[in-house]
């Protein structure tokens, strides 16, 4: 028998560890959105937005913070 055979690939963390690992996980995905919300906020007295190729920046974006929260 190896001793590694029974090895279920966990380790332990304390409850700091874990709530450091949150808060920073948060403050990169504010850093992300946050530049998103402060151009939709720009030139409130119009009425309409010009958002050439929307579809594909936002997809874009969802992959990018959907990696972001893998890594």
């Amino acid at each position: 028998m190896k001793d590694d055979e029974y090895d279920f690939g966990f380790t332990f963390s304390d409850t700091e560890e874990i709530k450091s690992q949150a808060v920073d996980k948060a403050e990169g995905l504010r850093k992300m959105i946050m530049p998103l919300l402060n151009n939709l906020m720009k030139n409130p007295e119009k009425d309409t937005i010009v958002w050439p190729n929307r579809d594909k920046t936002i997809k874009t974006f969802i992959k990018k913070m959907d990696d972001y929260m893998k890594s």
